[in-house]
């Protein structure tokens, strides 16, 4: 699913709301268990919603930047031919993103 992730929030889609996985949350040991694509895909759908601005005001600002300095240079690595470093010969160390399949059409619940 492609998501319109900008500043400021946007609509979702129907197409996009239909996209979220039918799977509950649950909390063990403090952290929310479930599959990482389920995880993505809502975090996408809130990401467009809500907007970047939001989500970085959350966060320590310099983990924000260390985050897209880590993007930039992968992403830098994967245009080279082989999407690895012209120095060192190294792949990225850091992958491009989640790829996320279609989920399941239904809505979220929380359990």
């Amino acid at each position: 699913m492609h998501w319109d992730i900008r500043r400021h929030g946007q609509p979702i889609t129907l197409e996009q709301y239909h996209s979220l996985p039918e799977a509950p949350l649950e909390l063990i040991a403090g952290h929310l268990h479930g599959r990482q694509e389920y995880r993505v895909t809502l975090l996408g759908a809130l990401l467009q919603n809500v907007g970047v601005d939001a989500a970085v005001g959350l966060g320590d600002l310099a983990v924000w930047k260390e985050a897209i300095a880590a993007r930039e240079r992968a992403e830098s690595w994967a245009a080279r031919p082989g999407g690895r470093c012209g120095h060192c010969g190294r792949p990225p160390v850091l992958p491009l993103g989640p790829q996320v399949g279609r989920a399941s059409l239904g809505t979220w619940s929380i359990a």
